[in-house]
């Protein structure tokens, strides 16, 4: 436990980012069968898409824009083309952030980003390819993706971990009281099953804090 606390109070920078939305304006038979079309400028587009996307800086310490050597950007692939972009959410409403538009691409120009803080982008995309985030910030070595399944699998496990760790502590705690106060004090059944699953929830705590661990973990509990 001691160890998960000190991993978790490290200082870190963490910037995370959710696509919390993918909608695509016409579906794929209105399109072949030319019920529906849309124009961007007086020019026929197709396979348009809505995005929202969600930046939030999910570390323990604050991203100043000092700290930015090249700025966030979200790219929709090589083949797609960004018809509009605009920030429609900030958390907290003091927040300022520039976007530049580009041709499949949109850039955040340098602002501070304090824990928790938050930035929500809507896109619209014609030939949407695939969604991605480059950058370079100081003390950030890549940018997670909080709606991918691995992440989902991670949070899931730490929750079981802690779940399980209180449980079986629990179990464990009103198992030794059962115990008669003779010396040494015998392990009860109901203090060895607590024990049991506390040391279950100490693992599936531990493994929920590394990717490699959690394949491992699935191997040993689920063969």
């Amino acid at each position: 436990m001691s160890i998960l606390i000190y991993r978790w109070q490290k200082a870190r920078k963490r910037i995370s980012w959710q696509l919390t939305a993918n909608s695509r304006l016409l579906t794929v038979s209105e399109e072949l069968n030319q019920k529906l079309e849309v124009r961007y400028e007086g020019i026929p587009v197709k396979d348009v898409s809505v995005l929202l996307i969600r930046i939030s800086n999910t570390g323990n310490q604050p991203v100043t824009a000092s700290d930015v050597e090249r700025p966030i950007s979200i790219s929709t692939g090589v083949t797609s083309k960004i018809l509009s972009a605009a920030v429609v959410e900030v958390e907290p409403p003091s927040l300022r952030p520039t976007i530049v538009l580009l041709e499949n691409s949109v850039s955040i120009e340098p602002f501070l980003l304090n824990v928790q803080d938050s930035i929500t982008l809507k896109l619209i995309t014609a030939d949407l390819d695939e969604v991605t985030l480059d950058g370079r910030i100081a003390g950030v070595s890549k940018f997670h993706r909080n709606d991918h399944p691995d992440a989902v699998r991670r949070r899931r496990f730490a929750i079981a971990g802690l779940s399980l760790t209180a449980l079986g502590g629990g179990v464990l705690y009103f198992g030794l009281i059962d115990a008669r106060p003779v010396a040494p004090p015998p392990m009860t059944l109901t203090a060895k099953a607590g024990l049991t699953v506390l040391i279950f929830g100490y693992i599936t705590m531990f493994a929920s804090t590394s990717q490699g661990l959690i394949k491992r973990l699935r191997r040993l509990y689920f063969p």
